[in-house]
């Protein structure tokens, strides 16, 4: 029964594999329908003809984030939940607070690291409140937060395990394969805790059901040398992060990716990689920033 119209709003377009159940109950943010390159001369150096960029910079407050900005809270609406606590490192948090500072009615209680608190882009907003932890790891923010929402009872948006944020993150993947002439083999995200690549999984397993595409595309995560505690738990061959893996006190180039305890994510995401015959690599920092500087040489993207 699912219809997707070949254009319009992404809420819309997408609503009928999205978890509302009224369409009254869909918030526009303005995100979605970012364009896919074909990056012809970055691919060249590569000797790969059919390389394609999201260029999720030109969403509202750019970054792919903002996928899972407006569904979020227009769940919780829908659910009767008008105030909730979240972390984040900057991204995520920036295009949450974005949508609930348009409804005075809601609440958004959000814990961050000193290192992320200046990547907070939200001014005014009245019905957001900031706890910033001195000395604070995106890791600390995350636990300060689910211990407050315990103590207080305030519903807690988990990331990766609330459904509003997860399944708002897949409609880039359904973009992307829209814009593609051919079916996507590779699918390659730098991650944190992998919420994109297995966000990604569940929009690849809608349109293999609706026959969309014919095979599921290959999953692959990409962590920075400095913080790469899935990979570590990847290449050990382990099934769950153990000490050894997690990096506690992460530094690193890659901002919204320092996340140096992945410890409930990484099983869901190692098995969905898994399925997908992907992998998990680390990517150098001199490579990082190599890549950066030809990305804008060859393509124009900064």
């Amino acid at each position: 029964k699912v219809h997707i119209p070949p254009s319009g709003p992404t809420g819309e377009r997408f609503f009928d594999l999205l978890p509302l159940m009224k369409r009254e109950s869909i918030i526009d943010g303005g995100e979605g329908n970012t364009p896919c390159v074909h990056a012809k001369e970055l691919g060249k150096r590569f000797g790969l003809s059919n390389l394609y960029l999201k260029d999720e910079t030109k969403n509202p407050t750019g970054s792919t984030k903002d996928r899972q900005g407006a569904l979020p809270v227009a769940v919780f609406r829908e659910m009767g939940v008008l105030e909730f606590v979240t972390s984040s490192t900057g991204n995520s948090s920036t295009a949450i607070a974005r949508i609930v500072a348009r409804f005075p009615d809601m609440k958004m209680h959000l814990f961050v690291g000193d290192e992320f608190l200046s990547r907070i882009n939200v001014v005014g907003s009245p019905n957001l409140v900031v706890y910033w932890l001195k000395n604070g790891t995106f890791v600390d923010a995350h636990k300060a937060a689910a211990w407050y929402a315990q103590q207080t009872g305030i519903t807690s948006a988990r990331g990766i395990f609330f459904f509003g944020q997860r399944e708002g993150l897949k409609t880039a993947y359904l973009e992307a394969t829209d814009q593609i002439p051919k079916p996507i083999d590779v699918y390659i995200q730098a991650v944190s805790s992998g919420f994109g690549v297995y966000s990604t999984y569940r929009g690849a397993y809608d349109y293999l059901r609706l026959k969309k595409i014919p095979y599921m595309p290959r999953l692959v995560c990409v962590q920075e040398e400095t913080c790469n505690p899935m990979v570590r738990a990847w290449d050990a061959g382990a099934e769950k992060i153990t000490p050894e893996h997690i990096i506690p006190f992460p530094r690193g180039l890659s901002k919204s990716t320092l996340r140096g305890d992945p410890t409930l994510a990484y099983p869901y995401i190692r098995s969905v990689v898994l399925k997908t015959n992907g992998t998990m690599v680390t990517a150098t920092q001199d490579e990082m920033r190599e890549m950066r500087k030809v990305l804008y040489e060859l393509e124009g993207i900064d």
